[in-house]
């Protein structure tokens, strides 16, 4: 006799050999990789379970300070230096670090220009050639460091970004402001092949070159070839004892700076633009310094913006 299997029973013998399954092997786990930007440290990135609690925690470096958490678009989701969230995606997020303000401002400064200095570096208008913390402000600005502040106060004014003029524009420097200087059209050289990064500036060559930067800012059209063509109006103030020593073509510039409280005399209403004399050249007289050159920007920019 015949023996028939009923398909009943294999699909028992099915069922009753079956591997369980139980509700870890159906958990899906999400990874969450956390970086740190200059500045600064981070932890707790990781391998989480679905619906597992995650802490992301960061460490400000000395002199630094914490600017926040930001995601995968670039997105600020957090200022608390601790983010705890739950897991459920895969993350990719980073923690950005800011220099504390104090800390940008070189040691060496006169006292008198702390504050303005720290407004200056709040406004990024400090370039990084100024930015060694063993940089003496009081001494002497260079055209090449000047060219830094120049280009910053540009692109603080105009909203924009500054690119540099091709590497070979001038045969004595390779300098990035410098050449971001000359191709924004707010610097030029001393010759059609040099920039001179090392000569030094005396007040009315700061007073006019950021009265140039603030009409070539303003006024569409302006150039150094036009300049003549573009006058500014302002209340002209008293003239200075030493009038007779600012160079005609710096004279609106210097006297526009004055109007509107963005440089001032040295005292005894004297204006001290340029060194006439040797003594005055050797004493550094009428030269401009760093930290002057960035504040006369900074008053250009909180004055006239």
């Amino acid at each position: 006799m015949k023996k028939i299997f009923c398909p009943i029973f294999f699909v028992l013998l099915l069922l009753m050999s079956a591997v369980p399954v139980t509700a870890a092997d159906n958990e899906q786990t999400y990874t969450i990789t956390v970086n740190a930007g200059e500045g600064g440290t981070v932890s707790g990135g990781g391998t989480f379970q679905s619906g597992q609690h995650v802490t992301l925690s960061a460490y400000p470096n000395g002199g630094w300070t914490f600017a926040g958490w930001y995601d995968e678009s670039g997105d600020r989701i957090s200022a608390n230096a601790s983010l705890g969230f739950s897991a459920t995606s895969h993350r990719i997020i980073q923690a950005r670090f800011v220099r504390d303000h104090a800390s940008q401002i070189p040691n060496n400064h006169s006292e008198w220009a702390a504050l303005e200095l720290l407004k200056a570096v709040e406004l990024s208008l400090i370039p990084d050639s100024l930015t060694d913390p063993d940089i003496d402000y009081s001494q002497p600005v260079t055209r090449a460091e000047f060219a830094g502040i120049a280009v910053r106060a540009y692109e603080i004014l105009t909203d924009t970004t500054t690119l540099p003029a091709a590497s070979g524009t001038f045969t004595d420097t390779s300098d990035e402001d410098a050449l971001k200087a000359y191709n924004a059209g707010i610097m030029v050289g001393i010759s059609d092949t040099e920039f001179s990064p090392g000569a030094l500036l005396d007040r009315e060559q700061c007073a006019t070159a950021l009265t140039r930067i603030f009409k070539r800012a303003t006024m569409p059209g302006w150039s150094f070839a036009t300049d003549g063509d573009f006058h500014l109006t302002f209340i002209h103030p008293t003239p200075f004892t030493d009038d007779e020593a600012i160079s005609d073509w710096a004279r609106e510039s210097v006297y526009f700076m004055v109007a509107n409280k963005i440089m001032e005399g040295i005292g005894n209403n004297m204006f001290a633009p340029r060194n006439v004399t040797g003594a005055q050249e050797a004493q550094g007289y009428a030269t401009a310094t760093r930290e002057q050159a960035l504040i006369i920007a900074l008053r250009m920019i909180e004055n006239l913006q």
